[in-house]
């Protein structure tokens, strides 16, 4: 699978392209994504679910290293890497 580390983030961090697809409608998007392999979820951006045209299934709540929750919109897309 092709990746490249990135030197802006700190710690430098996998990125590998990816397509999103919106299951409902068929409308593809292609982007740029970070690898976090110890994250039991995957976020999409606000502006990538709205250019897809993806409605919100539910709500989940987060949290991240910190343990400070958080409310977000649950969506349903298919998530295709390095064309698999």
């Amino acid at each position: 699978m092709p990746f490249a580390y990135d030197e802006r983030e700190q710690p430098p961090a996998a990125f590998v392209e990816v397509q999103v697809t919106n299951l409902d409608s068929g409308a593809t998007h292609s982007a740029r994504a970070k690898l976090d392999t110890g994250a039991s979820i995957t976020v999409l951006p606000d502006s990538l679910a709205t250019a897809l045209g993806l409605k919100s299934k539910s709500e989940i709540l987060v949290a991240g290293y910190d343990r400070v929750g958080a409310w977000r919109k649950l969506y349903w897309a298919s998530i295709t890497v390095a064309g698999y």
